[in-house]
Formats: structure tokens, sequence, C-alpha cells
């Protein structure tokens, strides 16, 4: 395996924690530069430890793109420690609306379509310190990833706008729709 310092330019990698992250940055910038994912669908970020395998990707990548707020709680430290370059907690904008308190906030906070429409915008910005050629490509797919995002959000919301304030009620098996359900 080739070290971060003999690595041609070219062959520039994002890594990815989660899949919603790796969908839109593999959208995004996918088509100039390889996007790695660390997570398979269905794999809980909050208890996940990096493998030998996981530790030689960090290592090798340019950026590493994660949630942040504590979501990738078991491996936040070594993806810190193994990442040469640029680690960028998508989560970490005053922008993005969060939930609980300063010292135990709500990680799921992307479940607010708006919140994730803030990390499609930080996406370029992280892509674009590892490969600066290609800025209008790449802020020109975000905002058509933004668009793809907003037509089911707009959906949801009118399907939800149908049912009275007072009668809505959500049951779930996981306290994840926190951020989704304060938005509606």
């Amino acid at each position: 395996m080739e070290t971060p310092e003999q690595k041609p330019p070219d062959k520039a990698i994002i890594v990815c924690t989660k899949t919603e992250i790796f969908d839109a940055v593999d959208f995004i910038a996918g088509q100039k530069m390889p996007i790695k994912r660390l997570l398979q669908p269905g794999v809980d970020p909050r208890t996940h430890k990096l493998t030998l395998a996981d530790n030689g990707l960090v290592a090798e990548a340019d950026a590493v793109l994660m949630n942040g707020l504590n979501l990738e709680a078991e491996m936040s430290s070594s993806i810190h420690e193994a990442c040469q370059r640029a680690v960028v907690e998508l989560s970490n904008d005053e922008r993005i609306q969060k939930l609980g308190t300063v010292e135990k906030q709500d990680p799921f906070c992307w479940f607010n379509p708006e919140n994730f429409q803030i990390y499609v915008d930080r996406a370029p910005d992280a892509v674009l310190q590892v490969k600066p050629g290609h800025r209008d490509i790449f802020l020109d797919r975000a905002q058509a990833y933004k668009r793809k995002l907003a037509r089911p959000y707009e959906d949801m919301k009118t399907m939800v706008a149908q049912v009275e304030a007072p009668d809505r009620i959500v049951i779930t098996n996981q306290d994840t729709f926190a951020c989704l359900g304060k938005r509606l």
C-alpha cells in the first residue's frame, strides 16, 4: 500500500463513515475520485470498532467524512489518529438544529432533512480540499442532490399535514427519529 506521502494526487480517496454520507459524497464527487464507505447499511456506528482493514483505509484517505456528535463513538478516536489528513464532522455546523443537552446531543440530526441539506452543503468543501480542480462540478452536483432530496421531504410534509396536530403520534422502535419528528 502506498503511504499518504507516496500517493499521487490523482489517486485521492475520500472515506465516509455512514451510508447517508457516502451516498451524498459519491453523488457529488464519485465520478471524479474514489469514495469509500467504512460501514455497510445496518451496521451500528455507535458500537462499530475499526478493523485492521478499516484502519488501513482511513490511513490511506485524503479525507474522512463522518457525522460527529459522538455517533461514531467507538471509532472516532481511531479515525482521528489514523487519518493523516482531514477529518470532517459534518454535524459540526452552527446551522444544524440539534436536540438534547450540550453534554449529550442527539447524534441522529441528519434525520431532519434540513440538517442533512447542510451536510450536503458542507461535503463539497471537504472534497475540494482534496481535489480543488472540480469546484463547479462538485457544487452543481451538491445542488442537484439537494433537489433530489427535497421532493420526498415535501411529499412527507404534505402527508403529515393531513393529520391534525393534536392527533399526530409517531411510534418507532428507535429514538433516532426525534429530529425528524421535531421538524415535522
